[in-house]
């Protein structure tokens, strides 16, 4: 009964341990991107760090990065359509 017990608290003292590096490396990254804002795209998420636990998140992360960029191009795309129609307008003239 007692090295059960024990078991079970090194096993929780190792997870404890596990999420505290998590964390700290967490920190580090973003602490970085202060440093240098060219890294900002290399900042480690959970599921980096435990893929099977997040895999639903990590794909609807991705989801969502792709749903942004086709907005961003779908605006720049309207932007160079209406200049292009200015200065076509402006030809005529």
């Amino acid at each position: 009964m007692l090295q059960s017990y024990e078991r079970k608290q090194v096993k929780q003292l190792k997870e404890k341990v596990i999420l505290n590096e998590i964390l700290a490396e967490q920190i580090f990254d973003r602490v970085a991107i202060l440093a240098d804002k060219d890294n900002a795209e290399h900042v480690r998420r959970l599921w980096d760090f435990l893929p099977e636990v997040f895999k639903n998140e990590k794909e609807n992360n991705l989801v969502a990065q792709k749903a942004a960029q086709l907005e961003i191009y779908k605006q720049r795309f309207n932007e160079y359509a209406r200049t292009h129609n200015k200065k076509m307008e402006g030809d005529d003239d």
